[in-house]
């Protein structure tokens, strides 16, 4: 079996304050892993552009539903759409703003 190399880009976000809000990775393959204190998430989309570019033009109702959908085969309550919601208002923001840092970063 032969590995295929991968890009990873991990950021461990936090808020204005300096409090833990969790850990996002993003792959090459267009996957999502967020390990958070409002669940931990994952999702896969199939696009052609960079997953960090297409992650900086989500809104966070879209990016909410695909974390329900995500994790609704094991639990499809008004509950935990709720969490979802949450986890999308407090992660998605700092997850953008980590996301343009690296890229100024990368790019000049």
């Amino acid at each position: 079996m032969k590995m295929a190399k991968e890009t990873i880009y991990r950021y461990s976000l936090r808020t204005a304050s300096n409090c833990w809000l969790g850990e996002v990775i993003l792959t090459d393959s267009k996957e999502f892993f967020a390990m958070t204190d409002w669940g931990n998430f994952n999702y896969c989309w199939s696009i052609q552009e960079d997953i960090r570019k297409f992650i900086l033009h989500l809104d966070e109702d879209y990016f909410s539903r695909k974390m329900f959908q995500s994790v609704s085969y094991q639990c499809s309550t008004k509950k935990m759409e709720d969490c979802c919601k949450r986890f999308a208002s407090k992660v998605l923001p700092a997850l953008k703003e980590a996301i343009k840092k690296e890229l100024v970063n990368t790019e000049e």
